[in-house]
């Protein structure tokens, strides 16, 4: 997915699973280190002025960014947990990779 600086993006995390929880990370094209965006839907410190993550529709956990900027490109995983107990548990790990264009 490309997107042009100051743009809005939406990378999308749905299921149609019931959903215990769904976590957000972000791997830099740059510094190539995983850092957390969400822990269970709700976006840490850092990422809460441009980021959110849709909460009104169930199962639907899509990222979108506001105002891109270059140091939003890399790589964006959602990981998503199904299921009411530990023994029968589904996850899926989600990737969308952004590429930030100056115009």
């Amino acid at each position: 997915m490309t997107a042009v600086v100051g743009e809005t993006v939406t990378l999308p995390c749905r299921t149609t699973t019931v959903i215990a929880t769904a976590d957000w990370y972000f791997v830099s094209s740059e510094k190539g280190r995983p850092s957390i965006v969400s822990v269970a839907g709700k976006l840490v410190n850092g990422y809460s002025n441009r980021f959110t993550i849709e909460t009104n529709v169930q199962g639907d956990f899509s990222l979108t960014i506001r105002s891109a900027t270059r140091a939003d490109a890399g790589m964006y995983i959602c990981r998503w947990i199904a299921g009411e107990d530990l023994e029968h548990r589904m996850m899926l790990n989600v990737h969308g990779k952004i590429s930030i264009a100056v115009t």
